[in-house]
């Protein structure tokens, strides 16, 4: 998600397809994109997802050799390391817009919009410390209860930085009400997707949406398909509602950075479609992972938490970034 990008990214964006890969310039594909605001193409969502694929089949290898189990104070630190993350870059946009006038934060030129602050380059640092994080309180100092204490640290360093950006503005409460409005969305489609799942498929037998508290009682890899649901569920209502809704009602022209749901939104339904399929698609992600008995119940564990980052990150980043009016 972003403010509208250069010109020139119309050009970039046709140059970069897969029938063009050898022709493309790359350059263009892979750094005047970020230098041009213009997102994703055909070539760096590929060449980012294969990337992707690599690194988190290693980082599972290496959860096997040092024995680090994804129980559920793994999972909460995660959750603090992706709000870090989305924070960090939401202070980012705000800098970029000048949302707020100048000040300390903007005078020390950390959160410039740059190829370290914007994707890919926030997803390396952002993981770098996460990582580091990791292994030094896992298998360094075998205090595992530290991960979690760290991501939060960091988070609520970064979100009182950004609350700056988002009391400066005079139109801070009406932001605040379509940021509800967008997670009451993604509530309600997780709900939907769950409520269907239980019923026709025999997952979340335990859990009844009516006592959320029994959510804890969940065995842990169907608490993370539920969380993994939410977070697409989120990614795909925050999109609908800052596209097709806010960006209307504040004047601010937004536009999707990724490629397939600048397709879906050339549809009559616009981004409410792509908000469906995105719950559809978790649903249907969870219930495949948690029904395969050809992988161990770690292995399913570790796809779902994967599949939770890649919604929970963009899904937050742009709650934030409406809330903060950036």
């Amino acid at each position: 998600m972003a403010l509208i990008g250069t010109p020139t990214c119309d050009v970039i964006i046709s140059q970069c397809t897969i029938g063009n890969i050898a022709n493309a310039p790359l350059k263009s594909c892979f750094l005047d994109t970020i230098t041009e605001f213009c997102g994703y193409n055909q070539l760096n969502t590929l060449t980012y997802a294969v990337i992707v694929l690599v690194i988190a089949y290693l980082i599972y290898r290496l959860f096997e050799k040092k024995k680090i189990a994804i129980d559920s104070e793994f999972i909460q630190g995660i959750a603090f390391f992706v709000l870090f993350g989305s924070a960090m870059r939401v202070i980012t946009d705000a800098v970029t817009t000048g949302t707020c006038p100048a000040n300390a934060i903007t005078a020390v030129h950390l959160y410039d919009y740059s190829i370290f602050t914007a994707t890919p380059g926030i997803y390396i640092i952002v993981g770098g410390i996460t990582l580091a994080a990791l292994y030094t309180t896992h298998v360094i100092l075998n205090k595992k209860e530290y991960f979690k204490y760290i991501g939060a640290a960091l988070f609520l360093i970064h979100f009182t930085i950004l609350l700056t950006y988002i009391t400066c503005t005079k139109a801070w409460l009406s932001n605040l009400a379509y940021g509800a409005a967008a997670i009451a969305l993604a509530l309600a489609g997780t709900a939907i997707a769950i409520t269907i799942l239980k019923r026709t498929t025999g997952c979340f037998k335990t859990l009844s949406l009516q006592a959320l508290p029994s959510f804890p009682k969940l065995p842990a890899v169907e608490q993370l398909a539920a969380l993994a649901v939410f977070a697409h569920a989120l990614d795909g209502a925050a999109t609908y509602v800052i596209i097709d809704i806010f960006s209307q009602a504040s004047g601010m022209v937004y536009f999707e950075q990724h490629v397939l749901p600048r397709f879906l939104a050339s549809t009559p339904l616009g981004y409410l479609l792509f908000f469906g399929i995105k719950v559809a698609v978790a649903a249907a992600a969870a219930y495949f992972v948690l029904k395969d008995d050809s992988v161990s119940e770690d292995e399913k564990k570790y796809i779902l938490l994967i599949i939770m980052i890649f919604g929970l990150a963009p899904g937050v980043r742009d709650l934030l970034r409406m809330v903060a009016g950036a």
